[in-house]
């Protein structure tokens, strides 16, 4: 049973109670991934296949990384997010975002056609995945890893779909900036309402 009103979710990270509910992500206080966010993963159409846990300890995360995955998860054949995004993929094509919580923001700002491979690095079975998409957008965040991972998501994505990078000012992420000013970066892409 998963607490959705949890201060990192509220708070820290600002999330309506609609958006946590949507993601059904929250607060695990049993099994292996008590003490995290919990967070499902579902495939392209939809089926739950495993959950990633957001460690909250500063001491925890610099141990052992933001997140934990279930043993035998591979992560490189999935994309988050994707079973609800891909209806909109054809008419407003896919934004590529790093992580969890930049798609979960994104999704509440507005943009309902994120996806994101979990991590800076995206697969090629990741890429085919999104093949159907009028074109990707590449947000990923304003560091080197970001800015690497965006050249090499870029080549891999230009076999199958159009492309374009939004590179980000260092230090920033997507979930850093206003709607109104995503919408700009993302080039006047309206909402999809």
């Amino acid at each position: 049973d998963l607490k959705g009103d949890h201060p990192h979710l509220v708070q820290d990270r600002g999330l309506k109670a609609q958006t946590i509910h949507h993601f059904s992500i929250g607060y695990c206080s049993r099994g292996i991934f008590r003490g995290m966010i919990a967070i499902p993963i579902h495939d392209e159409e939809g089926v739950l296949i495993a959950y990633a846990g957001r460690r909250l300890k500063a001491a925890d995360v610099k141990e052992f990384g933001k997140y934990k995955f279930p043993k035998g998860f591979r992560k490189e054949i999935v994309l988050y997010n994707l079973h609800r995004a891909k209806e909109y993929q054809k008419e407003h094509g896919l934004i590529l975002v790093e992580g969890f919580f930049s798609t979960v923001k994104l999704h509440e700002f507005g943009f309902p056609n994120v996806v994101a491979p979990m991590g800076c690095e995206l697969s090629d079975q990741q890429a085919r995945l999104m093949s159907e998409a009028k074109e990707v957008i590449i947000l990923f965040d304003g560091n080197e890893a970001g800015y690497e991972g965006a050249a090499h998501a870029k080549e891999k994505l230009l076999k199958h779909v159009p492309v374009r990078v939004v590179k980000l000012p260092v230090g920033t992420e997507p979930e850093d900036f206003s709607p109104k000013a995503l919408r700009w970066l993302i080039n006047g892409m309206s909402s999809l309402d």
